[in-house]
């Protein structure tokens, strides 16, 4: 093979490599998905809970779900943690409740569960921002209810504990 010949073909391959790196999120790990295991990449987002353990999003898969996002130096989000607990007790079985909490040290979210009483639910810490990026949650305390096709469903900023109800019922009805 010449030598021009070389160079042009080694441009290509660098070129196409530049072009995939460069896709769209998710474009290609939703086909592969969809091939491999039929999982939405909305449940691409893993994490160690506060209490330790492995948690893969990818075990929503199947099932709705209500992600709450909070802070704990969250007035708001300290407001919302009773009902967002009733929540999880009330749904306990038909809806999995998981609590994001960002924008503090792991101690301080350990401490507001401690003080809200909310440990009967799974919280995953996002000390670095990626899963609230991933859902694209600017605020808290905010919500993503999640049906169990991964179809997702937005609100950004609180909710009074009826809507909160209200909401989840409708999203057991579209499961």
């Amino acid at each position: 093979m010449k030598k021009s010949s070389k160079k042009h073909l080694l441009t290509s391959i660098g070129l196409s490599l530049v072009l995939v790196g460069t896709s769209t999120p998710g474009a290609s790990a939703t086909a592969h998905s969809e091939t491999a295991k039929s999982i939405s990449p909305v449940y691409a987002f893993k994490g160690a809970t506060l209490t330790g353990t492995n948690f893969s999003g990818e075990e929503l898969a199947g099932k709705p779900a209500v992600l709450w996002f909070w802070a704990p130096w969250c007035v708001k989000c300290l407001v919302a943690a009773p009902d967002v607990r009733a929540l999880a007790k009330s749904f306990k079985g038909k809806v999995k409740v998981i609590g994001i909490p960002g924008l503090a040290p792991v101690n301080d979210m350990k401490q507001f569960v401690k003080k809200t009483r909310t440990s009967n639910f799974v919280h995953v810490p996002d000390t670095d921002g990626t899963i609230w990026l991933h859902f694209e949650i600017p605020v808290q305390s905010s919500f993503i209810f999640m049906t169990s096709k991964g179809t997702i469903s937005r609100q950004l900023g609180d909710l009074s504990k009826a809507d909160l109800f209200k909401r989840t019922r409708q999203l057991i009805k579209k499961s």
